[in-house]
């Protein structure tokens, strides 16, 4: 029976593909090099099944629409504020000198001058798609470094965008001005018109499709406003790539954003998919073969250049050496993008194919190197980190017997509040220089310093320390801190904030006193509501409580639960027990009698004795009269106690 061609190569691609992602998977590698790799394989130069150039530049296509398309979603004007000043300073700073020094490079080298800046821009870009994963998969993303590497990739998507669409004017043969000026303003008439007509439909559009219970029809609909945007795009001659963009953007803004982007995820990761395996294809063997020493020049060349570039960046934006170092490697690759921009430029003749031959080389080995290289990144980090420029040693005169917070995030700032309300002394250390100096904006003791260099420690004074709270989100510099100060100092107590649970046990065991696991802190307060929906009584919660958290989590981390355990958590209810209420400033009770408030009949609770300036009243009557400063000892059930609680407390008078 004869086969359809087009099914067998589709076939054959996705099985070539499925088996090169499993097997990089294994050697840790990612999907994304897997990828690559699968479509070189596939590609003309070795297996030949796609041996049509115009396929791959299909695949690439459609590849290419799906993940503008999300990028454009994605982009927010609440991140791009946020991260405002690292990609104005620091991206400005990477994507301006990169593009500097390749131009000079490739200027002396011979290459004419507008394919010496073409290529400048090529090498400025990095690969959004595999730092953030990796990122990610590292749990990196709030990390300083992790802050740093998205807003200078932030800052590099932004400049992508504005390329495609200059680059119609870019690579023409001859700049007229009055041309330019001609497309620049039919570019921008069509997209303000798309945005305005978008505006007014889209709402109406979606209100109309949300009424309709069929989600095929849904699907249908977003894809064609997807593909209509590109269409009239394309028509106005600008690229495929600016209309996915533009179409991700306007929907982004619409009340129904998140369910379009949950109907076209799922086709994202196949067309993405395709996308780099269409990459890989483009890849000419043969070429490869005969320059091989350039092409590793030229790869060594590109890594070498773009980490010193972003680490100046990140020192010059006052952060230490060690997180350059982690940003410089994190940012040597050159990236998906960069493969756009190349394929779109040969197209306008920006690049002739020997170079654009060599990019596609040189992209696929550097994004095959990135994860080797953040391996190891925070590694030579603290290695380089000897070297510190000035070697600014933090120093915090006086104190003693003080709390070391480090990390000046949400839960650095709320527990400086406390411990300045309460006057227990305190210093606070950060590693971003604009963060500390909003803390002592703010009236904090806030430093700056890399708590992961012992002579940073000993400047905070903890040798003196009682209390150390770690509150950062990078794992690796949270266990060097640890190890560190239980050199430094064995006696003081380390209480660490950790965003995952698979981090309690390594933390114990390198000296932490006590680990709060975000993740297990939200099941505890899960558990808590769902108790307080039953009616339990809060004394009861706050035991239980106290029971789930002690030995570090014990009873979530190994799922053990003895018999006495919260299995018998409603046995307990029936047993009487004995409490204490202290009649503070502003008690409502003070100057009443406790027949006046009829403790007993209100609540169930007894009260058996009060304690006044060291003396016992036991068994008051009727007309004995509440103090301020009187201690009240209580007897009831467990629910008898918790109502005699709130009715005391005030807040709830009429029990």
């Amino acid at each position: 029976m004869p086969g359809i061609p087009l099914l067998d190569e589709l076939l054959l691609i996705l099985v070539v593909a499925l088996s090169t992602v499993l097997l990089f998977h294994r050697a840790g590698i990612p999907s994304t090099v897997g990828l690559l790799a699968a479509g070189v394989i596939i590609g003309p130069s070795v297996l030949g099944v796609m041996d049509d150039p115009r396929t791959a530049e299909i695949f690439t296509e459609l590849g290419l629409i799906p993940l503008l398309f999300v990028v454009g979603m994605e982009f927010s004007i609440e991140e791009l504020k946020r991260l405002r000043d690292i990609a104005l300073t620091g991206g400005a700073f990477q994507i301006v000198m990169t593009t500097l020094v390749v131009v000079l490079i490739a200027y002396i080298m011979g290459f004419p001058s507008r394919e010496a800046l073409f290529l400048g821009f090529i090498v400025a870009l990095s690969s959004t798609a595999l730092v953030v994963k990796l990122l990610t998969e590292r749990g990196e993303v709030d990390t300083p470094q992790g802050k740093i590497l998205i807003g200078i990739l932030l800052a590099q998507d932004i400049f992508v965008i504005l390329l495609i669409f200059l680059l119609p004017i870019f690579g023409a043969e001859e700049f007229v001005l009055a041309q330019g000026a001609g497309r620049f303003v039919l570019a921008l008439s069509v997209i303000t018109g798309v945005f305005l007509l978008s505006q007014r439909v889209l709402p109406k559009a979606f209100a109309y499709l949300s009424s309709i219970k069929e989600r095929e029809v849904h699907t249908i609909a977003i894809f064609i406003f997807i593909v209509g945007v590109v269409w009239i795009t394309t028509r106005a001659g600008l690229s495929v790539a600016l209309g996915a963009f533009l179409a991700g953007v306007l929907l982004s803004g619409q009340e129904y954003r998140h369910y379009a982007a949950s109907q076209i995820l799922p086709f994202k990761d196949i067309l993405s998919s395709l996308f780099f395996i269409s990459i890989g294809m483009l890849l000419d063997v043969g070429f490869f073969a005969d320059h091989l020493f350039t092409i590793l020049a030229v790869t060594s060349g590109v890594l070498v250049a773009k980490a010193l570039l972003a680490f100046l960046a990140t020192i010059m934006m006052g952060f230490p050496v060690r997180i350059a170092v982690i940003v410089g490697l994190g940012l040597s690759q050159l990236g998906e993008f960069s493969f756009i921009l190349a394929e779109a430029g040969k197209g306008f003749d920006l690049i002739r194919e020997e170079t654009f031959q060599t990019v596609v080389a040189a992209t696929i080995f550097t994004l095959f190197i990135t994860p080797f290289l953040m391996r190891v990144s925070s590694r030579l980090g603290y290695a380089f980190s000897r070297i510190e420029p000035g070697d600014e040693r933090v120093e915090t005169p006086g104190l003693s017997n003080h709390t070391v917070v480090i990390g000046y995030g949400l839960n650095g700032r709320n527990l400086a509040r406390v411990l300045r309300a309460t006057s227990i002394p305190y210093v606070v250390v950060d590693i971003d220089p604009k963060v500390v100096k909003r803390g002592r904006e703010e009236g904090y003791n806030v430093v700056f310093g890399d708590a992961t260099q012992p002579s940073t420690l000993e400047g905070l004074g903890i040798g003196e320390a009682r209390v150390c709270v770690i509150a950062i989100s990078d794992r690796v510099a949270t266990e060097r801190i640890v190890s560190l100060i239980k050199g430094l100092n064995p006696d003081v107590r380390v209480i660490v904030r950790t965003r995952y649970a698979s981090d309690v046990r390594r933390l114990f065991e390198i000296g932490a006193s006590q680990v709060i696991p975000e993740e297990f802190e939200t099941s505890v307060e899960i558990f808590v509501r769902v108790l307080r929906e039953y009616g339990v009584p809060g004394n009861i919660i706050s035991s239980q409580v106290a029971y789930i958290r002690q030995d570090g989590y014990r009873v979530l981390r190994e799922q053990y639960q003895p018999a006495d355990g919260i299995g018998k958590l409603m046995d307990l209810l029936g047993g009487s027990i004995v409490e204490t209420f202290f009649v503070g400033e502003g008690a409502w009770i003070e100057g009443k009698t406790l027949g006046e408030l009829d403790l007993r009949g209100r609540t169930g609770a007894t009260v058996i004795a009060v304690i006044r300036d060291s003396r016992s009243f036991v068994n008051p009557g009727a007309d004995f009269s509440f103090q301020r400063g009187d201690t009240l000892v209580i007897m009831g059930s467990h629910a008898q106690i918790d109502r005699a609680y709130l009715f005391l407390g005030g807040v709830e008078r009429r029990l």
